[in-house]
């Protein structure tokens, strides 16, 4: 009663004073509500556009936007996106969408070309399954402003000829299906600013050889992993050339289903090697180390894991022409169980005149100064 009463009491002028305070929020320049939005999660930005038709468009042109599906908002969030498509705005750097559902061939293909129509400068999607076949979009000259593109999209996808992407830093591809030689080769040919590049799981059956050649890329990764239902056939094998004459690391995992050569490579730093048990097939596999290894012997820590360094005694002739590692300093061995007696391990010892430490895991065996 006495708060009521009290403000029975306020004079019109002071009533007055407070409605004009009430409305400056909304008076503030867009810059200004933009910078309020962006500290928001991006669910709680977009509910923003139901204030009033100030609103209604302002949250389309957040920085960073991140989409998360879940059972609940499947279908509000696939109409977000196509709003962002309509509305077309210009001023988004970073869109991140995880479909964590059952994803839909076509939905992706409209987000994909919403971040293109927005000129988007980081593009990430995340999708766990996909009803159809998922092809990108075809418009190649579209996606020049992508600077950071990761599709990560389960069982293979295409991507169609050509996708040119000149200002693209960093790349990450995890189970795309690459079409054949002549797409696959435009799609890296046409990064000449890549830095980082992942591929993970990626299917390479329908490719021979490609050559992955950018000037400025310090990081490569590759896991190259058996596809799902195909019976492997060592003709099967894609030749992947790699001219690094920046790269500083390169890791490697997998079971050696490609063959990889780095030319070019005198600059590298770190490079990591861990195999998988390579089985009937451990002779091709060896050989196929091999080639990896003659193309990183400037390198100065190796990283090996037990199966890699097993593998290479399965070609026993190629240990007489095991690679001169004349800048190696470090060699570690980061997994169990290791025989110390093998033969390839002793080779890759000897042809390292300066190897400085043998780590195990944590420990290191022997140091500067110490016999070999």
């Amino acid at each position: 009663m006495d708060a009521i009463s009290e403000s029975k009491k306020q004079k019109p002028s002071e009533v007055q004073g407070m409605n004009q305070a009430g409305k400056r929020l909304s008076d503030l320049p867009d810059v200004v509500l933009l910078h309020v939005l962006s500290y928001l999660p991006t669910k709680d930005a977009v509910r923003t556009r139901s204030l009033s038709k100030r609103w209604e468009c302002l949250w389309a042109s957040i920085p960073m936007l991140k989409f998360s599906e879940n059972e609940a908002n499947r279908i509000h969030l696939m109409d977000i996106v196509d709003d962002l498509l309509s509305l077309g705005s210009s001023d988004i750097e970073k869109l991140d969408i995880v479909w964590v559902l059952l994803g839909d061939a076509v939905r992706i293909r409209r987000s994909i070309s919403t971040a293109v129509w927005c000129n988007v400068l980081e593009f990430h999607i995340c999708q766990s399954d996909c009803k159809r076949l998922f092809e990108t979009p075809d418009s190649p000259f579209t996606y020049q402003s992508f600077r950071e593109l990761e599709l990560l999209i389960s069982h293979t996808r295409k991507i169609p000829p050509p996708i040119c992407l000149s200002t693209l830093k960093i790349l990450n591809f995890e189970n795309i299906t690459f079409t054949n030689d002549h797409s696959t080769q435009l799609l890296f040919s046409g990064c000449p600013e890549l830095e980082e590049v992942i591929l993970s799981k990626c299917n390479w059956v329908n490719v021979n050889v490609v050559s992955i050649c950018a000037p400025k890329l310090w990081s490569l990764k590759i896991s190259d992993m058996e596809i799902d239902n195909h019976q492997w056939n060592e003709s099967d094998g894609c030749d992947i050339v790699i001219f690094g004459t920046s790269l500083k690391f390169f890791k490697y995992s997998g079971e050696f289903l490609n063959d990889y050569f780095l030319y070019d490579s005198s600059s590298i730093d770190e490079v990591r090697i861990e195999m998988d048990n390579a089985r009937e097939r451990s002779r091709v596999a060896a050989y196929r180390l091999y080639n990896l290894l003659r193309g990183i012997s400037d390198v100065k820590k190796l990283v090996l894991s037990a199966d890699a360094i097993e593998v290479l005694n399965h070609a026993s002739e190629l240990l007489t022409q095991m690679p001169l590692f004349n800048n190696l300093r470090t060699l570690t061995l980061n997994s169990e169980p290791l025989d110390l007696e093998s033969k390839a391990l002793l080779m890759i010892i000897a042809n390292s005149p300066i190897l400085k430490a043998l780590e195990f895991s944590e420990a290191i065996l022997f140091e500067d100064g110490c016999n070999k």
